[in-house]
């Protein structure tokens, strides 16, 4: 049985109730995603998250970050479907103009833009978001705080 792959993933939400995301051009579309990638072989979720967000953003990150939902999803890669694991970590921080300087390749051919999106903004977007219902989640995480078990966020 192959091994799923597994993404770790940071929501990066700010003290004025914004959230990182950045936008790529997917198999079918532009979709808005937090910033993350796969976990390497060897790689515990903190050192994934760290390295990803370096990678990513720029951004580095100092502290552990709580684990507050897990996604059971798709991708396309070469026109075949397959399964994955998202993970994702509540961050919070001040607000940062994110780089890419650090990003591979085949990450920056498919980055578009990142943006602070006001959390009220994301569930009334017409944009797509992944996971689906991330407006939703948001909310429940600006009101509520981190839950202290991952909630699964569906596709």
């Amino acid at each position: 049985m192959k091994d799923i792959p597994e993404s770790i993933r940071a929501v990066l939400m700010s003290p004025q109730g914004r959230v990182l995301l950045m936008k790529i051009q997917g198999s079918r579309g532009t979709i808005w995603i937090t910033p993350g990638g796969r976990r390497e072989a060897g790689e515990t979720a903190p050192e994934t998250l760290r390295r990803e967000l370096r990678e990513e953003t720029g951004f580095n990150l100092i502290s552990d970050s709580q684990e507050i939902w897990v996604r059971h999803g798709t991708f396309f890669k070469g026109g075949e479907r397959l399964q994955e694991r998202e993970r994702f970590f509540y961050v919070p921080c001040e607000e940062f103009v994110p780089v890419t300087k650090s990003m591979e390749d085949a990450e920056l051919s498919c980055f578009r833009e990142y943006r602070w999106w006001p959390v009220s903004e994301v569930k009334d977007s017409p944009d797509r978001f992944v996971p689906a219902k991330l407006g939703t989640l948001l909310e429940d995480l600006q009101v509520n705080g981190p839950s202290p078990d991952a909630i699964e966020t569906g596709e």
